[in-house]
């Protein structure tokens, strides 16, 4: 059985154990992606840390709060 991203059963259960990118302090629209407010740790809900090259500088569209697994969508 399928589910989102591809993944099966077994990969979707192991992505508690992987990292991905979350915000680590209260981000207000505007404000831009750096390594101060963005960080790689567990669990795997956010997106992928392959990805902070591509999104570094960016500027996010609305406010989060700390704790919020990273999405593609929360950016310019």
């Amino acid at each position: 059985m399928k589910f989102d991203l591809g993944m099966d059963a077994k990969k979707l259960a192991n992505r508690e154990f992987s990292r991905s990118l979350f915000i680590v302090e209260d981000i207000k629209s505007g404000d831009v992606l750096t390594e101060k407010n963005i960080r790689s740790i567990r669990p795997g809900n956010g997106l992928h840390p392959k990805h902070w090259n591509e999104i570094k500088g960016k500027v996010f569209n609305q406010s989060f709060e700390k704790g919020t697994p990273l999405r593609i969508d929360m950016f310019n």
